[in-house]
Order: C-alpha cells, then sequence, then structure tokens
C-alpha cells in the first residue's frame, strides 16, 4: 500500500523534528559542567593543562559565567563572564593576573569546546585550546557566592620631603577569598609592615594560604582547609624567616550576602569569636 504524499511529508517532518530535538538537547545537557583538556600559548610557543568551569547559564539572555585555569606549563586563572548562543558559540572575558582575557570558541554537540585566547596587558600573548565535558557541577554552591571576593586596607608610608625617601611606619593587610564552582575555596591572607627610614629602612611580610572544600547548612559556612601553607619574610632579621604548613581543621562561620546601593555584593563572615570580616565581589 502506498502513503499518500501528505503523510510522507509529515513523517519526513517529524523526523526531521526529533533529529533537532535530539541534537539540541545533545548540546544542551553539556553547555555547563567541568570541561578540561590542552593548551597551547602559541606566542610563546609553550603547551599545557587548562581545565573550564560553566556555570550560570540564562537561556534567555545567553549570559554565562566561567573559570578558567591554566597549568602543567602554563600558569594563571581568570573569572570570565559572557555568553554563549543556542548555536554553541561562546564569548567570554575578565583578567588573567595583569592581563585582560578575552576567549572565543564553540561547543560542539559531543561536548567539545574549541576555541581561541588573547591576553592583553604590557604584552600581548594568544594561543589555542581544545576541552572535553568530564562532568556536571553539583556542588550545591549558590551561584551568587561563586567568584573571587577582596578586603584590604593599609597605612601608606610618610615621604621625607627633602630625600624622597619613604619614612614611618606603614603597612597593607589584604584578603582574598576565592569560590569555585566544584565547591572549593582558596582563601589568600597577606601583611606587609615596614618601619625606619633610608638604608636602615626594613620590612616584614607574611601570607597564609588555605585550601580545600565548603559546606553549607542554613546560613553557616564551613571551610574544611584540608592544605596550603605559610609564609614569614623578616628583612630587619632575614634569620627569623621562614615557612611552614597551615593545620588542617573545619572553620564554620555565619555568612551573609548583601547588595549595595551600587549594587556590589558584600559576603559578610563572622566566626564563633565574634569576628567579622566583609569581601566585596570582584
Amino acid at each position: 500500500m502506498t502513503l499518500p504524499i501528505f503523510f510522507l511529508n509529515c513523517l519526513l517532518l517529524l523526523s526531521t523534528f526529533i533529529t533537532t530535538t535530539q541534537h539540541a538537547f545533545q548540546t544542551q545537557q553539556f553547555r555547563t559542567g567541568h570541561y578540561d583538556g590542552r593548551a597551547y600559548n602559541t606566542t610563546a610557543h609553550q603547551q599545557g593543562k587548562v581545565a573550564l568551569d560553566l556555570y550560570a547559564l540564562d537561556p534567555a539572555s545567553h549570559e554565562v559565567r566561567g573559570y578558567c585555569a591554566f597549568s602543567d606549563g602554563l600558569s594563571g586563572d581568570a573569572w570570565l563572564t559572557g555568553t554563549m548562543d543556542d548555536r554553541g558559540d561562546l564569548a567570554l572575558s575578565g583578567r588573567l593576573s595583569d592581563f585582560a582575557v578575552q576567549v572565543h570558541g564553540h561547543l560542539a554537540p559531543n561536548g567539545t569546546i574549541s576555541a581561541t585566547y588573547r591576553l592583553t596587558g604590557t604584552t600581548t600573548q594568544e594561543g589555542t585550546f581544545e576541552v572535553n565535558f568530564e562532568h556536571p557541577l553539583t556542588s550545591g554552591v549558590a551561584t551568587d557566592l561563586i567568584g573571587a571576593w577582596e578586603i584590604g586596607g593599609g597605612l601608606p608610608a610618610q615621604t621625607n620631603p627633602i630625600t624622597g625617601e619613604a619614612s614611618g611606619i606603614s603597612f597593607v593587610e589584604a584578603r582574598r577569598l576565592e569560590i569555585f564552582p566544584d565547591g572549593k575555596f582558596r582563601h589568600v591572607q597577606s601583611h606587609r609592615h615596614c618601619e625606619r627610614t633610608g638604608l636602615s629602612r626594613c620590612c616584614e611580610e607574611q601570607a597564609v594560604l588555605e585550601q580545600g572544600g565548603l559546606s553549607f547548612n542554613d546560613r553557616r559556612m564551613t571551610f574544611n582547609v584540608e592544605g596550603g601553607g605559610t609564609i614569614s619574610r623578616n628583612g630587619c632579621n632575614p634569620s627569623l624567616s621562614k615557612e611552614g604548613a597551615v593545620t588542617t581543621r573545619k572553620v564554620n562561620f555565619e555568612w551573609t550576602l548583601q547588595r549595595g546601593s551600587n549594587g556590589a555584593a558584600t559576603l559578610c563572615l563572622q566566626g564563633d569569636t565574634g569576628e567579622k570580616v566583609c569581601y566585596q565581589k570582584q
């Protein structure tokens, strides 16, 4: 029996719709998640590894956020923002150290992203990378908390009006907290203190790096410190300079997230001792 042309056309349209829907679903399921692969800096002729986390994709605006980290021959990491359209075309930008970074790439239906990147600063560097989808991000970290947070302050040195030399006591203290899409964290606290004048002027520096896993319970945030290190440099007495390891432990904080009138986000952490520290979103 021969089917009428009308029904043949309907079957053809239905087949095309199913194929297109499957293709779109396959692409969509790889849109956000953790990607791993290789990178090549064409300017420096250097190869390395790269990891890319894509998260917070808004299907309506196509806005997406990401975190990219280079290693194993290449170095540096960057928090990125940009767009990814329905075709899988990706455009991201951010900061990597002192460089502005731009990434342009394409997400294929098989979960592979092929991209180029460009670093612009005192010099310009370019490169390529290809990453494959590894797994979805299921850490449960609220999107608003993911990213880099900083707080800092200090006392500038006085300047001798005759010699132009720095004099008196000065100090700088800074903290940087990074909360990653996979539920990990990295916290760096640094302090620099200087005193005296001229050739006798000397500075002391301390830095602490802590990193590990992060978990939440209602309004409490638990930092599971799994590793890191400490550095102390004493310019006044070099024999006191030393390095060490941090103590593995769990630290709990009550946390609040606020937004100022200018839209800037502030994350405040209050420990059991009562100390409260508020970080600004970068």
